[in-house]
């Protein structure tokens, strides 16, 4: 007797064959052209949300690290030159030379090695067990690179996610709990979230919703949790609160002569008169605004002085300073409201290239970048300043 052996007769569901692998150099474009809409001047920040989810999709998508590291790579390269073009035009200015502009490729082709890692590590996220947990391990990772992005001394933080969120006031408040970087892990966990479910659709047909609905409950908790910090903040102020004028008079950097330092003490003084009879206590400027030393040049300390007594406040102004043994410094300067320096913090964090010049014996193009002759000189020692009932 022969045994016949049994047959389903269930329909068999296919699986669906891998998307092309040309399309992911498209995707990562275009993953790269939506992030940077999100920052300015576009400053289209909702985009933020959805703008990695094409990144994430062409990376899961990949078999091996290298062609992922690819993706990540060009993602940068797109990103990071065209969030950066203002380093171009600055250090252009700064050598009085079109060749400074080479500066800003050299940048960002250094710099988009970061994205590449980042590329390497979503690939390793996509390959954790469940969209929820790959969806974790990708906001994790990616924000872990960020953090490493702002340490040492060739730190540079800029174009991190949670930048996109400014306008987002509820939601930023995660920041009281871990910086920027909370805000950045609650976006890409986000982008992450709705990849996973599209890479869930790619295996079996159907997209899976479990992690888009963690994310969108993570948002609202971060949501809720800002609005309680928010309405806390207003109701403990109460009398006890400080009114800060915080100013960004958009001030090109390159000045010349006397003309320009006279025109922009006018534009600073004509602006601070705005704030004058508003209860102000404490007026801020931005870093480097003054366009002299404010703590030696006569007119530019002036300037800044009669800006105090005016408003009858505290002054905090970003400002060049340059000590008796002739080493210079980025400072913050504080006037207080009769007009005296009393303060004064000296940059301890040097941007590279922008500050101070790694390598400088060595390099073999310092003549043609027009390098400055000195370093901006670090300061030695964190310093809280008093201003008023502010601190």
């Amino acid at each position: 007797m022969h045994t016949v052996p049994s047959v389903s007769t269930a329909p068999s569901i296919p699986e669906r064959p891998a998307r092309p692998q040309r399309r992911g150099p498209g995707l990562a474009a275009l993953a790269a052209l939506l992030i940077t809409a999100a920052f300015p001047p576009l400053d289209s920040g909702w985009l933020a949300w959805i703008a990695l989810v094409p990144l994430l999709v062409a990376v899961g998508q990949t078999g091996r690290p290298l062609p992922a590291f690819g993706l990540g790579y060009l993602f940068g390269l797109i990103h990071w030159g065209l969030g950066t073009t203002w380093i171009g035009s600055t250090v252009a200015n700064w050598s009085g030379t079109p060749v400074g502009w080479v500066a800003w490729v050299l940048l960002t082709l250094i710099q988009a090695l970061w994205h590449g890692a980042a590329g390497v590590a979503l690939w390793r996220a996509a390959r954790e067990a469940g969209p929820v947990r790959q969806a974790v391990a990708a906001a994790a990772l990616w924000t872990v690179i960020e953090w490493l992005r702002g340490q040492g001394p060739l730190a540079m933080p800029w174009l991190l996610i949670g930048y996109t969120q400014h306008r987002a006031l509820p939601l930023i408040q995660a920041s009281d709990l871990a910086g920027i970087y909370a805000v950045s892990f609650l976006v890409v966990f986000a982008n992450a979230a709705l990849a996973a479910g599209l890479l869930a659709r790619d295996r079996s047909g159907r997209f899976c919703w479990r992690a888009p609905a963690t994310a969108a409950v993570l948002a609202l908790a971060a949501l809720a949790y800002g609005m309680a910090a928010l309405a806390w903040n207003r109701a403990s102020a109460g009398e006890g609160a400080v009114v800060v004028a915080a100013f960004q008079p958009n001030i090109r950097s390159e000045r010349t002569g006397l003309d320009s330092v006279e025109r922009d003490l006018r534009v600073l003084e004509a602006q601070s008169a705005d704030a004058a009879g508003q209860g102000v206590e404490l007026a801020a400027w931005p870093e480097t605004i003054a366009p002299e030393d404010a703590v030696n040049a006569p007119a530019t300390r002036g300037a800044f002085s009669r800006m105090a007594r005016r408003l009858g406040a505290h002054v905090l102004v970003g400002t060049g300073y340059r000590d008796d043994q002739g080493r210079s410094y980025n400072s913050a300067a504080l006037f207080a409201p009769d007009g005296a320096l009393a303060a004064r913090y000296d940059k301890q964090w040097l941007v590279p290239f922008g500050e101070w010049i790694p390598l400088r014996p060595i390099l073999p193009f310092g003549d043609v970048f027009h390098f400055p002759e000195q370093d901006v000189t670090a300061g030695t020692g964190a310093q809280v300043q008093t201003a008023g009932r502010a601190r």
